[in-house]
């Protein structure tokens, strides 16, 4: 690790055992190359002998050096003109899912919810989830590393199957005489519900519920997941409809996200289901919400 302030392992092993204690309780300040915070911090610390010491904080003033030029001379760090991105929490990173048409796309790494050839699949990115906005990670980000947005894709997806909502049984079939019912839709409501379509874990326990190795799974609005088993006489139509409706009639509370019903299979996004019914009824571009598409234009969401 010393190699990162500009130290060979041999000037380790010369250190005093009491000047190796004083370099460890700093550590934590040098690891994130804030040598100048560890300056102030040796040369109060009369617990260093005092020849120990000056070795230190010329070291420290060498690493600063080593860093800034290191800095200046790496490709993945922004021009001196720009700022640094703000660093970013990874327990924070979660996905979102919006409407194809928004035009923050644009600016932001995404990917359609399935690949297909259809141009009305909305799309998702990822970013950080704070206590009053998120904010996307951007071409930008994902262009000057480390990491890949399939890397980012990766944490995300982890962090939102990790919250602890679950499916409510919204529809049970009658049985016989109330014997033998059991769930036929199931509901997901919570801040990130729709979402939760990326979440095999979360997906696998609907297809349990329902007994259906193939899935029906609406998400009209920001906030609602519907699923119900597929293929089912009547099931798929009524979907459909109720996506459909849901999604044009969405209230200015809520964000429309798509009419579009998908498959689901092996708690995987496997492709859109259309009812056997004419597929531009269901995938025409011409579908939008009543109250229109008034989203903020920037990749930071207040």
């Amino acid at each position: 690790m010393f190699h990162k302030a500009g130290l060979a392992p041999a000037d380790y092993d010369a250190l005093d055992v009491v000047t190796r204690m004083g370099l460890a309780l700093i550590w934590p300040i040098i690891e994130k190359g804030h040598y100048e915070g560890a300056i102030p911090l040796i040369a109060a610390n009369e617990g260093i002998p005092s020849r120990s010491r000056e070795r230190l904080l010329e070291w420290m003033r060498v690493a600063i050096i080593v860093r800034d030029e290191w800095s200046r001379m790496s490709s993945h760090h922004p021009p001196a003109d720009h700022p640094s991105p703000r660093e970013l929490k990874d327990h924070r990173i979660v996905p979102k899912l919006r409407h194809h048409r928004w035009r923050g796309w644009t600016e932001i790494a995404n990917k359609p919810l399935i690949a297909m050839p259809v141009a009305s699949l909305p799309r998702y990115g990822v970013g950080e989830d704070r206590n009053d906005s998120f904010e996307f990670i951007g071409n930008a980000q994902i262009a000057m590393g480390p990491r890949t947005f399939d890397e980012w894709e990766a944490i995300a997806v982890r962090n939102v199957g990790r919250r602890s909502m679950e499916w409510r049984v919204k529809g049970k079939t009658k049985g016989f005489l109330g014997i033998g019912a059991r769930p036929h839709v199931l509901e997901l409501i919570e801040e990130f519900a729709c979402e939760r379509i990326l979440d095999v874990q979360l997906m696998q326990r609907a297809h349990e519920l329902l007994r259906a190795p193939i899935l029906a799974v609406s998400i009209p609005v920001r906030g609602i997941m519907w699923a119900r088993p597929a293929p089912a006489t009547g099931c798929e139509m009524e979907l459909l409809a109720q996506s459909r409706d849901a999604f044009v009639q969405a209230p200015n509370s809520l964000e429309p996200i798509t009419p579009l019903v998908f498959a689901i299979q092996q708690g995987r996004v496997t492709g859109v289901i259309t009812g056997g019914a004419d597929p531009e009824r269901f995938l025409a571009e011409g579908i939008e919400p009543i109250r229109g598409f008034p989203w903020p234009a920037s990749p930071l969401d207040q």
